[in-house]
């Protein structure tokens, strides 16, 4: 399985000492036979960010509502050459509130893969960059969806 692209949007929130971020992944199994996504998680590079942020839940857009389903996270399975866009939320409560500074952010995705002739395993897709401008930051405190490339 590997992580196709950069994502072309995503939404944050910072309230209080949570983090919440939905990431589109673009997903394609490179391989002849299915793949099961386990688990994941998202490691930033940068200071400001917190060090891990782990999966939470699927959305079925970037913008969130306040209808939209929100079913906890759940293995995603791809068919043998199939691709998929996928929305990940990630959550992390943190130690002290966010305080973003604009400029590319750099993650890995961390994934827990299992294929249909092996055993689980544990190994990084990536890198997944985030545009954080002074909107992204000015607007923080509220869920919105963001452009990643403005």
């Amino acid at each position: 399985m590997r992580l196709v692209g950069r994502p072309r949007s995503f939404a944050l929130s910072s309230s209080g000492n949570r983090l919440a971020l939905n990431v589109p992944l673009s997903l394609h199994n490179t391989g002849p036979t299915s793949v099961w996504l386990i688990n994941a998680h998202l490691s930033f590079a940068e200071d400001d960010m917190p060090l891990s942020l782990p999966f939470v839940a699927t959305r079925p857009g970037v913008l969130p509502t306040s209808d939209d389903s929100r079913p906890w996270a759940t293995q995603l399975v791809l068919a043998g050459r199939e691709s998929r866009v996928i929305c990940c939320e990630f959550v992390a409560d943190m130690k002290a509130p966010l305080q973003l500074v604009a400029g590319d952010k750099h993650a890995t995705l961390t994934i827990v893969e299992h294929r249909s002739w092996g055993r689980e395993r544990t190994r990084a897709l990536g890198p997944i960059v985030l545009h954080i401008t002074d909107q992204v930051i000015a607007t923080q405190h509220s869920y919105i969806a963001h452009d990643n490339f403005a």
